[in-house]
């Protein structure tokens, strides 16, 4: 704004008022509030903000409260791999962490932070696939022929022997015919 120097006259050819007051610059916006408004327009679940919320908070917390646009790639890391050895996360877990991070700086603030290498990842679980040993398929195929359990075809389900079979005028649970 500027000031008026009244001591001296001065030519008037128009109007000028002088502006009383300048509004106040707008509060920015709390992280918080970006990430709410990113996910509305991306018509994410309230589930989804508040996971990914809760994670970028976390990482905030983790940092001494620094703002994530004074920190970068290698503090992201850094927490998700505090997060596997320290913590010990499951996978998804810290896979959930990332992205709700990502979204933190890539959809709120607009920041792109590019690919986070270097992260120790949490153990992904082994899955084993369930099989019959050689004496338990033995024992099954002995039960099968003695009749004790009933053969399977193989390109047929088999119906279980207490629902009696559909006639074609019944329809299904919470089906109504047309026109009634």
């Amino acid at each position: 704004m500027q000031a008026l120097d009244m001591s001296t006259p001065a030519a008037v050819t128009h109007c000028t008022a002088p502006v009383i007051c300048d509004e106040p610059a707008a509060k920015p916006k709390r992280i918080e509030d970006l990430m709410r408004e990113a996910c509305a327009v991306r018509h994410y679940s309230r589930r989804t903000f508040q996971a990914y919320w809760h994670w970028s908070k976390r990482f905030i917390l983790w940092s001494g409260k620094r703002h994530p646009r004074d920190m970068g790639q290698v503090e992201v890391a850094d927490f998700l791999t505090w997060l596997a050895t320290a913590q010990q996360v499951s996978a998804s877990t810290q896979r959930q962490a990332l992205h709700g991070i990502l979204f933190m700086y890539q959809a709120a603030l607009g920041i792109e932070i590019g690919w986070v290498d270097g992260i120790v990842r949490a153990k992904q679980p082994q899955r084993l696939p369930e099989v019959l040993s050689p004496s338990e398929t033995g024992a099954v195929l002995d039960a099968r022929e003695s009749g004790a359990i009933a053969a399977v075809h193989p390109t047929r389900p088999s119906r279980p022997a207490s629902r009696p079979a559909r006639r074609s005028g019944q329809l299904g649970h919470g089906c109504s015919r047309p026109g009634r």
